[in-house]
């Protein structure tokens, strides 16, 4: 019998995390299903972890792989997948036990061709952080690509609405993803390989629903924030909103999607600013200070703060913006340096 929907789990180096992943997924109430762990050349034990998983229960499948990324492995995935719905979960995070099913019974109800859902942040105390806020609600025909999809181009300032919701807060129908060949480009290549395969696939939806009930639980790695230090990262970011903008363009909802598109850019600005402060420490001030200067003066930033509306911001991020406009360097720094210290980061996640 054809699943009713295919699991797909990218696993690399997840041994400590990966039987909480993949317990909450055969626990669901949802049984009608197939879980594919796809092992991206993990040189842990998550490998044998995921064949030992799969000989105790026979909806568990795995692929083993070289590794080539979370992207690529969830095309591998895709491949394999049989089920009539599609979904992804990071090994690192879980889900609800009534997850699946209570979704796929709304998508049913209203012959939805996606569907996303409510999520948590948790850090590795397991404390909730933060929470989406996710109004329930069915999009039809034009309200598609005038309201649904605008959250794929980036934050409101002023709506919380749909923030962060990543490929793993969604189920997808199997047959629009293989008819239009749908998959994910390399996260290697790109700054969100979630955002461009959701904006592709949303070309193809008549109708989306959103489930405002929390089911997912994104685990914060606190480490991939002190050792992810990438200088081209902002050129990557700069370079993602172009493509955002030529998808805007193919929805024809550039004015709609503007602003949104500028905050992804702000944000990344502001997450530069914060590692090179961190990277670099006030030890060094000169050379972070020299930093800080080549950043701000790269011609996209000019062109940003030229164009950014920052009536939605708060006072810190006023602040940036007044230091980033009028070159404080001193400011910037003591910003980023207090951010810093706090802990905090952007709750623009998902970009995971």
């Amino acid at each position: 019998m054809r699943p009713d929907l295919s699991v797909i789990v990218p696993v690399y180096n997840v041994e400590n995390e990966l039987m909480r992943c993949v317990n909450s997924l055969r626990k669901q109430t949802l049984f009608n299903m197939e879980i594919i762990l796809v092992d991206d050349g993990s040189t842990d034990s998550s490998g044998n972890i995921c064949d030992r998983l799969a000989e105790e229960d026979d909806r568990v499948q795995v692929f083993h792989k070289q590794n080539e990324g979370q992207g690529i492995a969830r095309n591998c995935g895709i491949e394999l997948a049989k089920g009539k719905y599609i979904a992804f979960v990071d090994s690192d995070d879980y889900i609800e036990e009534e997850t699946y099913k209570c979704v796929i019974l709304q998508m049913e109800a209203h012959s939805a061709d996606i569907a996303s859902f409510g999520y948590t942040q948790e850090d590795k105390a397991g404390n909730s952080v933060y929470q989406s806020k996710i109004r329930e609600r069915v999009y039809c025909s034009g309200e598609v690509k005038n309201e649904f999809v605008l959250h794929f181009f980036g934050d409101d300032p002023e709506d919380d609405d749909m923030r962060g919701v990543s490929a793993c807060m969604s189920v997808y129908r199997s047959d629009i993803i293989r008819e239009q060949n749908i998959r994910f480009p390399s996260e290697r290549k790109v700054l969100s390989e979630d955002t461009l395969f959701n904006l592709e696939y949303c070309r193809f939806v008549n109708v989306a629903i959103t489930c405002e009930k929390i089911f997912y639980h994104y685990c914060i790695n606190n480490d991939s924030f002190s050792k992810g230090y990438l200088k081209e990262r902002l050129d990557k970011a700069a370079n993602f909103t172009e493509i955002l903008s030529d998808y805007a363009r193919k929805y024809g909802i550039e004015e709609l999607a503007v602003t949104r598109i500028r905050m992804v850019l702000w944000i990344s600005l502001l997450d530069a600013i914060k590692q090179e402060v961190r990277k670099e420490g006030l030890s060094h001030y000169f050379k972070l200070r020299e930093g800080i200067i080549e950043i701000c003066n790269r011609s996209y930033v000019i062109k940003l703060v030229k164009e950014l509306n920052v009536e939605g911001f708060n006072k810190k991020q006023k602040l940036f913006y007044f230091g980033v406009k009028y070159r404080q360097y001193f400011l910037l720094i003591l910003l980023a340096y207090v951010r810093n210290k706090q802990g905090l980061q952007n709750k623009v996640v998902l970009i995971k």
